[in-house]
């Protein structure tokens, strides 16, 4: 699985060609239609048809999110996340919607839809997609392993509505020694372009012990941002190699590691923040986490070193585990003084598993279509794509603001349209926002568009 070379160098060098549009430091349309294409073969694989063993497991089905938005200690529900899994592997995510709550109408609106692939062997995760509902923006990832199995390359390609085109949005490599990971360097593609680079130190055991991160503009004169250093519990019995063994199945090793619950670094007792200034390491944070007797992690709290050099409880994340071992709540809690010293919740999460059969079919769902309209605003014309696997023809209809519809295009073959900004009197439309419906064989797909003169 390999990248064009002209697109690792473009993205690791200041852009000076590798085909690259000097004004705006993007890739031309035809080289990103290539690489995309290219992309598309390694992150949308035919389905699995390795059969495992079935066993009895426990998957976590659904997130709810509560949050004291209203600032007067009630939490009020704000968004969910729903899990689908690999019907041959269930231990494997394949997707995940995530819907936001509207709190006055009191239901759920779609925000997203992740979708996440693995190699032959189920064992690696090697790229994703996700689909923004209220931007219409469209992200793909891919990820690379060397022949050890170590993750060394990330990629980020986006593709916002207003745009129309797939970019790289950045590129993310790692660099190892034997079962050290030495350093993480990432170069930021779109606009500026933008160097940063962690590098890592460690201690007998082959553990992380401290991390400094840096960025430069020109990947030559770094300048020096944070450093962290972590203490380790004496329970800890990880290594350097099992640090890049979680790093490579980041996405395999646990359902929960998704929403950041898996900790890679193995039983860090605390974590100090420091950043540099005056030429000189100063700390401003550390988290505190603490373990049960199970080695499970069961809080974090947030320490402030203020101006008074002295650490200051400020943020505390608290874990519930049910019966079975699996984290089942977690509470984030602001310390307040002027409440007589007490932590009060104000975010929090409630995880709800099942327990899967092996004769249950799971079904992932696919990424509904995907309508793009570019250039928005437009002046003159306006382009309409239709991301969508069907071949039927589709209908479109554009509406003014009051749901009139003021231009109707039937049975088109071609999931690409052009609206010449004009109604169905081959009159100009005046400026404003318009809504573009997509009817394909009974599937619905719309976007808005706005026209300005």
């Amino acid at each position: 699985m390999k990248v064009g070379f002209a697109l690792l160098l473009a993205c690791i060098l200041p852009y000076s060609g590798y085909g690259l549009n000097a004004q705006n430091n993007q890739f031309s349309p035809e080289q990103l239609r290539t690489s995309l294409a290219h992309v598309n073969s390694m992150v949308h694989p035919s389905k699995h048809t390795v059969t495992k063993d079935r066993e009895r497991n426990w998957q976590l089905k659904e997130i709810i999110v509560k949050d004291d938005i209203y600032l007067d200690s009630e939490l009020n529900i704000t968004s969910k996340e729903t899990a689908f899994y690999n019907s041959d592997n269930p231990a494997q995510i394949d997707s995940i919607i995530v819907y936001y709550y509207n709190i006055n109408n009191q239901a759920y609106i779609l925000a997203s839809i992740s979708r996440y692939f693995y190699d032959a062997t189920e064992e690696h995760y090697i790229g994703g997609d996700v689909y923004l509902y209220d931007s219409g923006t469209y992200r793909q990832q891919i990820f690379e392993y060397d022949s050890q199995n170590r993750l060394i390359n990330e990629y980020i390609f986006v593709r916002y509505a207003s745009i129309g085109e797939f970019a790289l949005d950045s590129r993310v490599f790692y660099v190892y020694s034997n079962d050290n990971l030495l350093m993480r360097f990432q170069t930021y593609c779109l606009g500026t372009m933008i160097y940063t680079r962690e590098i890592y130190s460690h201690d007998e055991q082959g553990r992380i012990n401290s991390s400094s991160f840096a960025y430069c503009n020109d990947s030559l004169s770094w300048y020096n941002v944070k450093q962290t250093i972590y203490t380790y519990n004496p329970n800890d019995t990880s290594t350097g190699a099992t640090y890049i063994a979680n790093l490579s199945h980041e996405h395999t090793i646990n359902p929960s590691c998704i929403w950041s619950y898996q900790n890679t670094t193995g039983m860090v007792d605390e974590a100090v923040y420091q950043n540099w200034v005056d030429g000189t390491w100063r700390n401003y944070s550390k988290h505190v986490f603490e373990y049960d007797a199970a080695n499970r992690y069961i809080s974090r709290t947030l320490w402030e070193f203020q101006t008074d050099s002295a650490w200051h409880k400020s943020i505390r994340r608290t874990i519930d585990y049910d019966d079975n071992g699996n984290l089942i709540q977690s509470s984030d809690q602001k310390w307040s003084q002027s409440l007589n010293d007490w932590w009060y919740i104000y975010y929090q999460s409630l995880y709800t598993w099942e327990q899967d059969t092996a004769n249950e079919e799971q079904i992932a769902p696919a990424i509904m279509m995907e309508l793009t309209a570019y250039p928005n605003p437009f002046r003159s014309s306006v382009t309409l794509e239709l991301n969508s696997k069907d071949n039927f023809p589709i209908e479109a209809g554009v509406y003014n603001v009051k749901g009139q519809l003021i231009r109707k295009y039937d049975r088109q073959k071609s999931k690409s349209i052009n609206w010449d900004g004009k109604d169905k009197d081959n009159k100009p439309v005046s400026n404003g926002i318009y809504l573009i419906k997509v009817n394909q064989n009974g599937h619905l797909s719309e976007s808005k568009v706005i026209r300005v003169k």
